[in-house]
């Protein structure tokens, strides 16, 4: 019996329990209830820093027990395949027991597929070990990425805006980076997003847009790339030379089979990683636009507001990481933001939860400065969270006419 040579090299080598810990093995993962109460004890003391022998656990546990456990010789120098074989047994029975708890279910079949998937990743994390590594190790191929990108003028390591004031400040995104554009309603985050997706469409790219239509979108898409009016884009008076532009934009998307948009009036984070990763596998994918991160769905209906939108923040900083790309994802702000004489956004003011400042690597806040009514907006951006670089605020005239973002210097 493999748990029984596995608990010989635990007991005849404590050392061995190391491993154990580090591999994710629990106590609960033994059925048997002799070896359940058997390795808690064994953890119990190892934790104290005491050493177990036979002799200890003859006056702890039944000799029969022990006796049975000793029936087979282990070999010390094959404990990692014990180990291998018992965290292969573990895995298995937890596919198991969620291939029979699905079958027994009443949920209808999507939201069966979407637990499936959910519990899958759970026990595929679970099966993952995080090894450490020595600095001067990790500090090398650090070293190295610097070297190459010196040399040969790589920019591959990080994905521009295109906005060349808000690059100098964060060098860009980086991959597996978890981005939040946050403002109050009308202040044009929807519309900064739109500007940002058109600027990096050298790049694959996914929008998802849970609040806006596919021709809102692409509207505000072609008005503010092609320098029409959005009022006019909506009428059938618009002059040839505009025409022309626009139809010549339109084809500059011909090949390009890496660029996506889905707007699905719902939407869970499992069912956007299942969608992300299968663009993933066909064509790439370094940027996906979330618009906006509280109308995404959580699987789990019967939390609070704050623990789905903490649960929502974790997944899209898994997405990003999962799939190796930047996650840009727009946020509500709260009505705080509205109390304040100067109206300018904190990192507090993010809406229902602290998880949101704790998951992003950067988080940046729109700030309209003059009235709502003015044609042109004038917008401060404010870099209020960056893990690699400075904090500071980037100034944008927003044209509502044109749709468009335009940099101040």
């Amino acid at each position: 019996m493999i748990e029984a040579l596995f608990f010989q090299c635990l007991i005849d080598r404590n050392e061995n329990i190391d491993f154990a810990i580090e591999h994710g093995i629990k106590a609960e993962d033994f059925a048997n209830a002799n070896f359940n109460k058997l390795y808690k004890y064994l953890l119990d003391r190892w934790t104290q820093n005491l050493r177990t022998d036979v002799n200890i656990l003859i006056t702890v546990f039944p000799a029969a027990f022990i006796s049975d456990l000793y029936k087979d010789v282990c070999s010390l120098s094959m404990f990692r395949y014990y180990l291998a074989e018992i965290k292969e047994g573990i895995t298995k029975k937890k596919i198991f027991d969620l291939c029979k708890k699905i079958s027994s279910s009443k949920d209808p079949s999507n939201k069966l597929l979407e637990n499936l998937n959910l519990e899958a990743m759970k026990i595929s994390n679970d099966t993952n070990v995080v090894d450490y590594v020595r600095v001067y190790d990790a500090l090398k191929i650090v070293y190295s990425d610097v070297l190459y990108r010196i040399e040969n003028d790589k920019s591959e390591f990080v994905i521009k805006s295109k906005f060349s004031n808000l690059d100098d400040i964060i060098i860009g995104f980086s991959k597996g980076d978890f981005v939040l554009i946050a403002a109050r309603p009308s202040v044009g985050k929807s519309a900064f997003a739109i500007n940002l997706f058109e600027k990096m469409k050298d790049n694959a790219l996914a929008f998802f847009s849970l609040e806006m239509s596919k021709n809102s979108i692409l509207s505000r898409l072609i008005c503010c790339a092609t320098d029409t009016p959005s009022s006019r884009i909506r009428s059938p008076y618009i002059p040839s030379e505009q025409i022309e532009k626009i139809d010549n934009y339109v084809k500059s998307f011909k090949e390009r089979n890496n660029i996506y948009l889905d707007n699905s009036a719902r939407l869970t984070t499992m069912q956007l990683l299942l969608k992300a990763k299968k663009m993933k596998r066909e064509t790439g994918i370094d940027v996906i636009f979330v618009d906006y991160l509280q109308l995404l769905d959580s699987a789990n209906f019967f939390k609070t507001k704050r623990e789905q939108v903490e649960e929502i923040s974790r997944s899209l900083k898994f997405i990003a990481k999962e799939l190796d790309c930047v996650v840009i994802a727009l946020s509500q702000l709260s009505r705080k933001v509205e109390d304040r004489i100067d109206g300018r956004p904190r990192l507090s003011d993010l809406r229902e939860t602290g998880a949101l400042e704790q998951d992003a690597d950067k988080i940046f806040f729109l700030h309209r400065k003059n009235s709502e009514q003015d044609e042109v907006s004038q917008i401060s951006l404010i870099v209020a969270k960056n893990r690699e670089g400075e904090t500071k605020d980037c100034l944008f005239d927003y044209n509502k006419t044109y749709q468009k973002f335009f940099e101040k210097t």
